[in-house]
């Protein structure tokens, strides 16, 4: 936009420019014109004007002086003859000269000078009769005075009549001349005022593009600001870092950089909104900037709630101690749109080391991603601590991207099994369903433990489409052994995290049930306390949906988050699942014991069934028995089973 505005300027000022040109061009003609009529024609006529005046006061002085005898007759006719051969001349020439009847002819306050030069060649025709007529008297050897006083009487007025018609041809020059030099005036004072004008123009075409080459510059300015700096906080942004980290590369290798991540915003973004959210994070990039104690120490702003501390020259006591440093000033409330907000930091610490194998681009993301592994790890084991990257990180990251490759492979190459635990009646010890685990049966090292690549699923996003996957192998599965005569059993599916925040849950359901065919009593989908706690809110209301389609609902892992019991009996849930953490160790640990009585009890005054997972001795299941639990689910009973082992467990307890 601002480029087409400075052409549209230099375009205009080309055509005002070109414009001037051809109009000056004119006028200079125009002023040449006048000047050439002044040179050429106006100054040559006062001239010969002059010149003839003088020939004329010439003859009238020799007439005197040859009547007066002042000179010979000789001399009187050899200077007459040269005065009238010059008077020939002249007058030839002002007859040659067109534009002097012009100008006489313009003159209306004497109508008899309009003759002009015709008049003038007849005065002098009569003076030069007169004059001859005088000099035949005066050469006569018996002079007649009287007729040479009348003859030298009438030459006097001849001669002013002559003054008279130059006196007319002289004015009309000077009015001519007059008018020539103001035209000349004219056009010179025109040529000024264009030039003025345009000079005028470029001044502010000048001043335009001076303003906006600075509006240019200044924009540059903003745009480099904003390419390095994040406008919240001002902070250096990431990019910013790694310019200033690839210098520190090619200076010196003795320094840290600190990952830095505010715990807890998905929390408080959710209770007060996004705005309060950042005013936050800009209170804690303030409180970061401030605890900078030296030169060496530079902080940069990565991403949402994300810092980064590097600190030159630093070693890793000194990195451990600045961590420490910054978790307990973290600890201080900071007050944000009129209320106290705690929180913490996940500080993940990297050592800057030179490796003269890659370049400086390549260490430099080394450094970030090794820090950024290090903060995730602190993250993953709850927060509100530091941890340095070593090797042992590094090799647990380079495992994790193989398997997170490997794990892409797995869902396109069908290696996923799901193997299913009998859930059976406390008191009877009858069948009365399943839970459907999933299994990776990796083509090179066999058996892969959930536990370890659940986590990639959920890191990676591959958990959606595991988790469909899953769904819709259960309800097949389970239908295949209905058709096959087995009694009606419930199967359980885990939900994540990840299937609630994706939107397309609830078609992912009714498209696996209206697939398989699989009654909505015989599916029960677990959730998480913690899954449900993210935003419990909008999980109420997809759990009620879910609910509503007659599908059983249980919460997993009752026990070990922090939902309240305003939220809990608020879920659309049938049951509630004590954690195995809470049955491992009875019933010698009567704590323990205690927290799974307490959980019994209120899912009984709530009107809901239990399930205990982990139940491995007969005396957990006694002692769940004198609870009332309704379900027990754990090696006590049976491993998780393929599906034909399953079958052939469900042969066996009818």
């Amino acid at each position: 936009m601002l480029q087409r505005k400075i052409f549209a300027v230099f375009i205009l000022v080309l055509v005002v420019g070109i414009a001037v040109f051809v109009q000056i061009l004119d006028l200079g003609k125009s002023v040449q014109a006048v000047n050439n009529s002044f040179i050429s024609e106006r100054l040559p006529l006062s001239q010969r004007i002059g010149e003839l005046r003088g020939v004329i006061a010439d003859e009238e002085r020799l007439l005197y002086e040859y009547y007066s005898f002042t000179a010979t007759s000789d001399v009187f006719l050899t200077q007459s003859a040269q005065n009238k051969a010059r008077l020939g001349e002249i007058v030839a020439k002002l007859e040659e000269d067109t534009s002097l009847g012009e100008i006489v002819a313009k003159l209306e306050d004497d109508t008899s000078s309009r003759t002009g030069v015709a008049e003038l060649r007849t005065r002098l025709s009569e003076l030069e009769k007169l004059s001859g007529e005088l000099s035949g008297t005066l050469s006569q050897s018996l002079v007649d005075w009287d007729k040479a006083r009348a003859l030298l009487a009438q030459i006097k007025p001849k001669v002013r009549q002559i003054e008279k018609v130059l006196a007319t041809i002289t004015s009309a020059n000077q009015q001519a001349v007059t008018a020539l030099g103001q035209d000349s005036q004219s056009g010179v004072s025109t040529m000024v005022r264009w030039v003025f004008g345009y000079s005028g123009l470029i001044f502010v075409v000048a001043s335009f593009v001076i303003y906006y080459v600075f509006e240019i510059k200044k924009a540059e300015k903003r745009l480099s600001y904003q390419a390095y700096f994040d406008a919240s906080t001002g902070l250096p942004n990431q990019y910013r870092l790694r310019e200033e980290l690839s210098l520190a590369f090619a200076q010196q290798c003795a320094g840290s950089v600190m990952m830095i991540v505010a715990d807890r915003e998905q929390e408080i973004l959710e209770s007060f909104g996004a705005a309060e959210t950042e005013n936050w994070l800009v209170k804690i990039a303030q409180r970061l900037r401030d605890t900078l104690n030296s030169e060496g120490e530079k902080l940069y702003r990565f991403g949402s709630n994300a810092f980064v501390l590097v600190r030159l020259p630093c070693n890793l006591s000194a990195a451990e101690q600045r961590a420490r440093q910054l978790l307990i000033e973290a600890q201080q409330p900071l007050q944000v749109d009129g209320r106290e907000l705690f929180s913490t930091l996940s500080i993940g610490a990297a050592l800057m080391h030179c490796d003269t194998g890659n370049d400086t681009a390549s260490m430099v993301e080394a450094m970030v991603q090794q820090s950024a592994s290090a903060c995730n790890r602190v993250r993953r084991a709850g927060g509100n601590d530091f941890a340095v990257y070593d090797e042992v990180m590094s090799r647990a990251a380079a495992k994790v991207l193989h398997l997170a490759a490997d794990l892409h492979h797995a869902v396109e190459n069908n290696e996923l099994r799901l193997q299913y635990q009998p859930k059976v009646d406390t008191a009877t010890g009858r069948l009365l369903g399943m839970e459907a685990l999933v299994r990776w049966i990796h083509p090179v090292r066999g058996m892969i433990s959930p536990v370890e690549f659940i986590p990639v699923a959920e890191d990676t996003g591959l958990i959606v489409a595991i988790g469909r996957w899953v769904l819709r192998e259960a309800c097949r599965q389970n239908m295949e052994w209905q058709r096959s005569g087995m009694r009606p059993l419930r199967v359980a599916v885990n939900l994540s995290a990840r299937q609630f925040r994706s939107g397309e849950l609830l078609d992912e359901i009714d498209a696996a049930l209206a697939d398989t065919g699989l009654p909505v009593d015989l599916l029960e989908l677990e959730v998480t306390e913690s899954m449900v706690m993210e935003d419990p809110e909008s999980v109420i209301k997809l759990l009620g949906a879910i609910h509503d389609r007659g599908i059983h609902i249980s919460l997993d892992d009752f026990g070990t988050g922090h939902s309240s019991l305003a939220y809990l009996k608020r879920f659309p849930i049938d049951c509630l699942k004590v954690d195995r953490a809470f049955i491992k160790d009875t019933p010698e640990n009567t704590d323990d014991a205690a927290i799974a009585q307490t959980i019994v009890a209120m899912a009984q005054a709530l009107g809901l069934s239990t399930v205990a997972e982990g139940v491995e001795t007969a005396e957990q299941l006694a002692l769940l028995k004198s609870m009332g639990c309704d379900q027990i689910q754990g090696y006590f009973f049976s491993r998780p089973l393929p599906a034909d082992d399953f079958l052939a467990y469900y042969r066996t307890h009818l």
